[in-house]
């Protein structure tokens, strides 16, 4: 079964669905959304995505993060997103939603972001999706960022960067 996301404009209104796999030859708007882990120890949990992935494969990048698809709210993906990709679930507080517009390959990747912070204590399990994962200080995060950009993908970098102070 072909999975179908949201089309929405500029004002993220819903426009229509349309299937994942043209979503970078179509170039439309989308929603998906990213979530931000804390353990215990006020240790961010980071993921290295697959080498498989279409995009930034092998980055690192956020905690869980996906499309919105059709028919889900942002709250409940996010929550599919957590089980799916790391095998737990918690209590999730919404942080911001914000529009992104990037060029990826040549291409313009445009989409709506539901940023949302939770804290889970114990073991993840990854799927596919991710190969590995590791625990940083916000500090050590940041300097990381700084270091070796290139490390991670661009929206978790920048989004990281601008909303750390609301993952409380």
């Amino acid at each position: 079964m072909t999975e179908r996301l949201y089309v929405v404009n500029k004002q993220d209104e819903v426009i229509g669905s349309e299937e994942k796999e043209n979503k970078l030859k179509k170039n439309f708007i989308s929603r998906n959304v990213s979530i931000y882990i804390k353990d215990g120890d006020d240790r961010f949990i980071v993921c290295q995505r697959a080498k498989h992935k279409s995009t930034y494969p092998g980055c690192l990048d956020t905690s869980a993060v996906g499309h919105v698809t059709f028919g889900e709210t942002y709250e409940q993906a996010a929550i599919r997103e957590l089980q799916e990709e790391l095998g737990i679930s918690c209590q999730l507080k919404l942080c911001t939603k914000k529009f992104t517009s990037m060029d990826y390959q040549g291409k313009p990747l445009q989409f709506f972001t539901s940023i949302f912070f939770g804290r889970h204590e114990g073991e993840v399990q990854l799927n596919e999706e991710l190969v590995s994962h590791k625990k940083f200080s916000k500090e050590e995060l940041l300097k990381m960022m700084e270091e070796s950009p290139e490390k991670f993908v661009p929206a978790f970098r920048e989004d990281f960067q601008r909303y750390n102070n609301l993952f409380q």
